[in-house]
């Protein structure tokens, strides 16, 4: 999909291990913000459908990474702007006006239209810890924080992963997986008695 060295997004580092330790590669992906996520990602999942708003960092994807996948760009009307929802295995929300486009598709969730959701990934989630709790009731949707450090950054910031509709992650090599499902389990059930850092 690409030419040259191996990206790594601006994720949370362990929630990066963790993505490369569960098996996604049937799945269809759609991505709220272009980047190194984009190169990332397009190497393991079948299909990836990106949304940016500056045509020239899109521009710089594809000229200085060879990139050959589709990135959309959408206007100001950002988090309205998607149409592949109801295709979407995996969504990555990692671009502007997060707390809507997040919300957006909570809302189409639990109204039964994207049926196929296994996986949200919500960068950053800890500048909005209000939106994140208000979903806390919904028992069919089990959200895992994976807090660390980011490339680029010298703070801890923190990267939310949701598992929907009844998904169980499988590993690609459970030899090499320390962390199981109950393990994520255990860490939904115990998240109200960490403190998630919020950055000013």
């Amino acid at each position: 999909m690409y030419s040259g060295h191996q990206p790594v997004p601006w994720l949370t580092l362990p929630s990066i291990d963790f993505i490369r330790r569960i098996d996604i590669k049937s799945m269809n992906m759609v991505e709220l913000g272009s980047g190194y996520s984009t190169l990332f990602f397009s190497e393991r999942v079948s299909k990836i459908i990106s949304y940016d708003h500056d045509q020239s960092w899109i521009d710089h994807i594809f000229k200085e990474f060879g990139y050959l996948g589709e990135i959309r760009l959408v206007d100001e009307d950002w988090a309205s702007s998607f149409s592949d929802f109801e295709k979407a295995d995996l969504i990555l929300i990692d671009g502007l006006d997060r707390v809507e486009s997040f919300e957006n598709i909570i809302v189409a969730l639990k109204s039964g239209r994207i049926p196929k959701l296994k996986i949200i990934i919500f960068d950053n989630s800890d500048w909005f810890p209000e939106v994140l709790n208000s979903i806390s009731e919904l028992s069919e949707i089990i959200r895992v924080d994976f807090q660390g450090i980011a490339l680029g950054n010298n703070y801890e910031s923190v990267t939310s992963i949701f598992f929907c509709n009844g998904y169980q992650p499988k590993y690609l090599d459970s030899k090499n997986s320390s962390l199981n499902f109950e393990d994520l389990l255990i860490q939904q059930k115990h998240r109200a008695d960490r403190k998630i850092k919020v950055q000013s």
